[in-house]
């Protein structure tokens, strides 16, 4: 651990010199810094315990107030869930039965430097295992907190961890996905490209993140239509430990796609010229024409984009008709006319324009979407 994780030991014991003997020892014993906060009595340590919060708790037993077991009660009533080890000197099978019963992390007999090593490795494996249940406790929190579904699979293909978006994607419960196996939401096509996706994140020149789509097929109904952010977990040496993923539900997205697409289609293929402009960028450019407005002006859309509708417009335009188009706009409002139009050849024709604002959620204009019908003579 490094000096700004520096964990926390708070003992408490009516011996002070039990108190600096068994400091001593951990200071040596440790693999790493530990800073150790003594007292000699339980009022003084829960008073302490008021201030701050320590990683792991030594108890002696038999002290003056109260027995380290009622210590230990004294704990959980106020919430205090660190690792508690009883280290006594009036030892007996009752107590230690009593102690574990109670849920102490550890119980040890006051003694030579055996004992005290054994204290010694208890005090470290139990600050360990705090440590890393408090990362996962965070972890886990915010991975509920990100609302996406996420999983962790271990290194011999198994579910290890998945959230409750995760369980609500697929219809199953928590306690049924962890310790299964990605068959149980995924045909084994969609196993077959997460293992081969895996594969190339693992090796020396591919990605540390691949992004992929997959069906997610749930308990009940119809597939479900994912993109796959995924990646291996950390690990030393060659050391495989598994990969975690957050999936992302895009069969919405697919649907607003294919109507998208179905009708900018219908708009390419319309029998009249329909076109689009940004009254968000300087002079309102053109950000869409359909086929049929490229055929009625003779203009390509390399030429067409990025433009003024205006430039289309012809000389002898009327003036009523442009300054009725204009105060429309300038309002916000739809409108219909006739105008003079002119094509890149330099034939002129009437055309008659019906333009019409598209508005998000605050009333603004975000596109003006025109329609324009050349008129023929009568």
């Amino acid at each position: 651990m490094s000096a700004i994780d520096e964990p926390r030991l708070l003992h408490v014991d009516d011996d002070p010199a039990v108190l600096d003997l068994t400091a001593a020892f951990l200071d040596r014993e440790l693999d790493w810094p530990v800073t150790t906060v003594t007292e000699t009595s339980v009022d003084a340590a829960l008073e302490r315990l008021s201030a701050g919060a320590f990683d792991c708790i030594v108890s002696d037993y038999d002290m003056p107030e109260m027995d380290g077991l009622a210590f230990f009660d004294a704990l959980r009533d106020r919430d205090v869930d660190a690792p508690f080890i009883l280290y006594t000197g009036k030892g007996s099978e009752e107590i230690a039965s009593q102690a574990l019963n109670a849920g102490v992390t550890g119980y040890f007999q006051k003694g030579g430097p055996e004992q005290q090593r054994r204290l010694a490795n208890r005090v470290g494996q139990a600050i360990e295992e705090s440590r890393t249940q408090t990362v996962a406790d965070r972890y886990s929190t915010v991975m509920e907190a990100l609302g996406y579904p996420i999983y962790v699979v271990d290194e011999t293909g198994h579910f290890e961890f998945v959230n409750e978006p995760f369980a609500e994607l697929t219809g199953y419960d928590v306690s049924t996905i962890v310790g299964s196996k990605p068959e149980l939401i995924k045909t084994d096509a969609a196993v077959e490209r997460a293992s081969d996706e895996l594969g190339s994140i693992l090796s020396s020149e591919g990605p540390s993140i691949s992004r992929f789509e997959v069906d997610i097929v749930p308990k009940e109904g119809e597939p479900i239509r994912c993109r796959d952010h995924m990646a291996a977990l950390p690990y030393d040496g060659e050391c495989f430990e598994g990969s975690v993923g957050i999936l992302r539900d895009v069969s919405a997205e697919r649907r607003r796609a294919r109507e998208l697409e179905r009708r900018t289609r219908a708009m390419d293929e319309a029998p009249i010229g329909i076109t689009m402009s940004d009254p968000s960028k300087p002079d309102t450019p053109l950000t869409y024409v359909n086929d049929r407005f490229v055929e009625m002006t003779g203009y390509d859309r390399e030429t067409l984009l990025g433009r003024n509708l205006r430039f289309l417009r012809a000389s002898d335009a009327a003036d009523d008709s442009v300054a009725e188009l204009r105060a429309a706009v300038d309002a916000g409002e739809s409108v219909t006319t006739t105008l003079r139009t002119q094509r890149r050849d330099g034939e002129a024709f009437r055309t008659r324009v019906s333009r019409t604002p598209l508005r998000d959620e605050d009333g603004d204009v975000t596109r003006w979407v025109g329609f324009h019908e050349r008129q023929t003579r009568r």
